[in-house]
């Protein structure tokens, strides 16, 4: 019996009104989005009007907003809350990236 193929590790597309509707969920202005995910200020709305399409990691980045929208907060202010190890993760120790 034939494999089934593995999933893309690339992620699907997402249309342009999907991008806008994972931006205002985050609360960001479009020029907010752009500075925060490492586009540019000016470039986020291209996105948003279908001028231009975004690379697989702004995907990957939208994609980790519109299925877990509080990590708005987290790209926002650069703190991420990474266990270093099991034993790290239950002191509750924290690495941030700032």
């Amino acid at each position: 019996m034939p494999r089934k193929p593995a999933p893309s590790p690339i992620p699907p597309a997402l249309t342009p009104s999907q991008i806008k509707v994972i931006r205002l969920r985050a609360g960001w202005s479009s020029r907010q989005a752009g500075r925060i995910l490492g586009t540019g200020e000016n470039s986020f709305s291209d996105y948003e009007s279908g001028k231009r399409n975004p690379s697989q990691l702004l995907r990957a980045l939208l994609w980790a907003l519109a299925l877990r929208p509080s990590l708005g907060d987290a790209f926002a202010s650069g703190r991420f809350d990474i266990p270093s190890d099991r034993t790290s993760a239950a002191s509750g120790a924290s690495v941030y990236s700032k």
